[in-house]
């Protein structure tokens, strides 16, 4: 028979619940038994709680350019309602949509990220099985969950605007990061390149068969290719998850 777990063994010591148990429970057999289901039930809330929080971080990574274009939004209109024009008027009401849909996607996605049972990447590929995911993004950008309905129709908006003679206007929608993140990512990522670069090399020397050499050869040149591709990105770009995104 099997001893029910009570919630305050889970908050004692493993060594201190067996003295209790010891106290209590004159059977050794359910002592060993509940100290194994207090392990086991501890080691599986840990194991819980750490996939939460990475999963949390992941999410703040998706979800601070789309709160720092949200800032960049707002400051614009407030920037066009000192100008009292039409011009203006037409630009705020664009800004003002963008800001909707940015802000739907963000309240979206803070639900997901609370549940902590979904990265973003496995989203985007749940998602995108079911053909709700309308971009070729892997999920770690605000911009991969943006429906096409609303994209088109802030893109419209945009497009109705008048040019500015000085300078651009808003492009919805960019693909951008803060400088920081870039430079983060940027840095692991090289690190990483590097390090398959070097074990390759040690391999294609070891290598007796050509095919077999070829290939190695072949993947190489690829991540050569890529760390070319990763220097030239702009320090607002997001750094893709694997190198092969480098190459697309």
């Amino acid at each position: 028979m099997k001893a029910q777990i009570r919630p305050s063994w889970l908050r004692m010591s493993l060594p201190k619940l067996e003295r209790h148990l010891h106290d209590t429970l004159y059977d050794r057999t359910m002592v060993d038994e509940a100290i194994e289901q207090v392990r086991r039930a501890k080691a599986q809330a840990r194991a819980a709680k750490i996939k939460g929080t990475v999963t949390h971080q992941m999410w703040d990574e998706v979800l601070k350019p789309a709160r720092t274009e949200l800032g960049v939004i707002r400051t614009l209109i407030s920037q066009n309602k000192k100008l009292d024009t039409p011009q203006a008027d037409m630009k705020i009401s664009a800004l003002k949509l963008y800001a909707a849909v940015v802000l739907e996607t963000v309240e979206k996605l803070k639900k997901v990220q609370k549940g902590a049972d979904l990265t973003p990447q496995k989203l985007a590929a749940e998602l995108r099985k079911a053909g709700k995911l309308h971009t070729d993004g892997d999920g770690t950008h605000w911009t991969d969950y943006i429906k096409r309905t609303d994209r088109r129709r802030v893109e419209l908006a945009f497009d109705q605007c008048e040019q500015p003679k000085r300078g651009r206007i808003k492009t919805p929608f960019a693909r951008i990061v803060d400088s920081e993140t870039h430079y983060r990512d940027k840095h692991a990522m090289g690190i990483r390149i590097t390090r398959e670069i070097q074990t390759l090399e040690q391999q294609v020397d070891m290598e007796t068969y050509p095919e077999d050499r070829q290939k190695i050869e072949e993947q190489i040149d690829a991540l050569y290719r890529a760390h070319y591709e990763l220097e030239r990105l702009p320090r607002t770009a997001p750094i893709p998850s694997t190198w092969h995104g480098l190459l697309k």
